[in-house]
């Protein structure tokens, strides 16, 4: 799966209607710029939705951060993690100070049992995130050693 392909799926916008549903699962919280919301390896984070400013997803390559994607007003951030309880191979980090909603794990679920248009997004975004991920991983994988060697 190309991430520029599926935008959509990777990156979908909830509407108005769809913000003020999830703003009765969630806490409205305002962050400054350059403040993690999570780090990669945290056992466990919010799932968040962005109200203003930007968010940058990051990764850390070498003890270097590197942007990901970015999300802006109306748009998720998460991944699968969030629902099958694994550390997070990813970080978030406000690059542009703003407001974000932000829903524990279990306000996510409550919102996947309860609000099924809201849920399907959700569910559909991390799964798609993560075959991103597993794509980008697999095409960085390199074995050394000879092909002739059963250890290789």
């Amino acid at each position: 799966m190309n991430l520029a392909d599926n935008r959509d799926l990777i990156h979908p916008r909830f509407s108005d209607e769809q913000v003020l549903v999830l703003t009765s699962f969630g806490v409205r919280r305002s962050v400054i710029a350059g403040e993690d919301l999570f780090c990669s390896n945290d056992e466990r984070h919010d799932m968040f939705v962005v109200l203003s400013g930007l968010v940058g997803v990051i990764t850390s390559v070498g003890g270097t951060d590197e942007l990901v994607i970015h999300h802006t007003a109306g748009e998720l951030v998460g991944e699968l993690d969030l629902l099958t309880g694994q550390r997070t191979a990813l970080g978030a980090r406000m690059l542009l100070g703003g407001e974000v909603l932000a829903l524990t794990p279990e306000a996510m679920r409550r919102v996947i049992a309860t609000a099924p248009d809201i849920g399907d997004i959700i569910v559909e975004t991390f799964v798609a995130r993560r075959e991103v991920l597993l794509e980008r991983s697999a095409q960085s994988l390199q074995v050394a050693g000879s092909r002739h060697a059963p250890e290789s």
